[in-house]
């Protein structure tokens, strides 16, 4: 249904989005980034090696903060958040939404999962390819664990990084 609708495409990045309405364009992001993250847990979960989405993109953008979505706040100030989400490369030091916490987390199982389906042919590269994964999921756990204590809302991604 996604790719029916043109989600997978990312129109909420594209320079025709500016003239669409805002609103339309974070449900489909958000849309979007629960479809790739359900996808991951999922693979996570069962140990399979087969994703059905792509791999998002480093610049791709996060959901805004799920509790500003949701509570209907004014729709300039909205407007304002959407024009300026954060995107997948935003450092782990920067408080995110529930949601967008969880795209990247899941982005990491993703990895993760092409790395272990996928490696190249340099065992050299995948071994510090491998290195690397594991210290980034390791770095965010007290992270999550820090947040999950203040808002009670990382619960998601925690797991997927204990997982």
């Amino acid at each position: 249904m996604a790719r029916i609708m043109g989600i997978h495409e990312k129109p909420w990045q594209t320079k025709v989005a500016q003239s669409l309405d805002n609103m339309v364009l974070e449900e489909q992001k958000r849309a979007w980034w629960a479809i790739v993250n359900l996808d991951r847990f999922i693979s996570l979960c069962h140990g399979e090696t087969l994703l059905a989405t792509e791999d998002p993109e480093i610049s791709d953008k996060l959901p805004i903060e799920d509790l500003l979505w949701s509570e209907g706040s004014e729709q300039e100030e909205l407007a304002a958040l959407i024009a300026a989400a954060p995107s997948l490369d935003t450092p782990s030091n920067v408080t995110l939404g529930q949601m967008a916490r969880e795209c990247q987390v899941s982005h990491i199982i993703g990895r993760l999962t092409r790395h272990m389906s996928n490696p190249t042919l340099d065992p050299e590269f995948n071994r510090e390819e491998c290195h690397q994964i594991e210290r980034t999921l390791r770095a965010y756990v007290p992270l999550l664990a820090e947040e999950e204590l203040k808002t009670g809302k990382y619960c998601g991604a925690f797991a997927m990084c204990n997982k």
